[in-house]
């Protein structure tokens, strides 16, 4: 009388494979989400120092316009003083 007994080998490396498996998929996911949140954080810090450097190019073009927009508003009031009001009958 002959017993047979299954092979265990294969089965104790499946079981193993299955625990080692688990253990590095949560590690893999969070490396993977660890990443692409660096990346991301990377590309904001790129965007924000581009941003600042565009506001910094404006700032002279903006200060100029408001050079601008006094000058312009004197020269009206000097023209109304020295122009006769619109109600007024020209002579």
């Amino acid at each position: 009388m002959t017993t047979t007994t299954p092979p265990r080998a294969p089965i104790q490396w499946i079981a193993l494979a299955s625990i080692v498996l688990s253990a590095v998929s949560p590690i893999a996911i969070a490396t993977g989400v660890i990443r692409t949140d660096a990346k991301t954080e990377r590309r904001v810090d790129e965007h924000d120092r581009r941003i600042e450097q565009l506001e910094q190019q404006q700032q002279p073009a903006a200060d100029k316009q408001t050079q601008i927009i006094d000058r312009l508003a004197r020269i009206e009031t000097k023209l109304e003083m020295l122009t006769p009001p619109r109600s007024a009958p020209h002579p």
